[in-house]
């Protein structure tokens, strides 16, 4: 979890307190034949922020706190907001 908190403190600028691993997501990228372009295996911690603000990293055009209802207003990777809602719900103990 320590290698998870510095990748966010580096990629995010801010400081967060990793509550642990939420899942291993699998992302798939093929080109239009049907190819394999890249194949992906992300570990997805979860936590809760401790100090910063947000900038944004090398991969990232912005960075920003949102609202999680506000989610479906910006172009996220595929399967990231159904992630952030488990992590969301498990960071109020709505989900074990």
């Amino acid at each position: 979890m320590a290698a998870a908190a510095r990748e966010v403190r580096e990629e995010a600028g801010i400081e967060a307190e990793i509550a642990g691993l939420l899942d291993i997501h699998e992302v798939v990228l093929e080109d239009p034949a049907g190819g394999l372009l890249a194949h992906y295996l992300i570990a997805v911690f979860f936590g809760r922020w401790a100090a910063g603000e947000p900038v944004a990293g090398s991969d990232a055009a912005a960075a920003r706190f949102v609202a999680v209802g506000d989610l479906g207003a910006y172009r996220l990777t595929e399967g990231a907001a159904p992630l952030i809602g488990r992590a969301f719900q498990r960071l109020r103990g709505e989900v074990p």
